[in-house]
């Protein structure tokens, strides 16, 4: 019996380094070519870099850390940024298209012209951040909090924004059901 559970732990542990050599091969990968398409970087700290232009189209960055990062041009469509923080980040022109962005930090971020078509931003944080001319069609954006936030020029229809909050004491009921 004890040797069984001496095979489970060490078992455990060699899955869980592994898991981890593969984020930082993957972190590598990303750094060197500017490219993580579909690729696992679960809880990576990608934090202040120069990723401008990436395509992380499908990647797994939930939990990540990418505070401060340039990410201007970045494909993150189809990614899951869930729990991810991106705030004070450099987000110009990004597509978050299809991605899911359930509570994430984007507090003070420079979204401006981003794409957020069919995003999920449920509870997400996106106060006092630049969401100018950014495409919010059919996005989920249910208990998201945008105290402070600029959305001149934005376009959200078919967007939910139920829950959401725009300013101190004001929570919008639009598409609540």
């Amino acid at each position: 019996m004890k040797k069984l559970l001496l095979i489970i732990i060490l078992s455990f542990n060699f899955l869980g380094s592994s898991y981890a050599e593969q984020v930082f091969a993957n972190i590598i990968k990303l750094k060197e070519s500017g490219n993580c398409i579909e690729c696992n970087l679960n809880g990576a700290d990608l934090s202040e870099m120069n990723l401008s232009g990436a395509n992380l189209s499908g990647a797994d960055l939930s939990g990540a850390n990418l505070k401060k990062s340039n990410l201007f041009f970045t494909n993150f469509s189809g990614a899951n940024l869930s729990k991810t923080d991106l705030s004070h980040t450099g987000l110009y022109q990004a597509n978050f298209s299809r991605a899911n962005l359930t509570e994430s930090n984007l507090t003070k971020s420079d979204l401006v012209e981003a794409n957020f078509i069919g995003a999920n931003l449920t509870r997400a944080n996106l106060n006092y951040s630049y969401l100018n001319f950014s495409n919010l069609t059919g996005a989920n954006l249910y208990g998201a909090t945008l105290i402070g936030a600029v959305l001149d020029g934005s376009y959200y229809k078919d967007a939910i924004v139920c829950n959401t909050k725009f300013s101190p004491g004001y929570v919008s009921n639009y598409g609540c059901k």
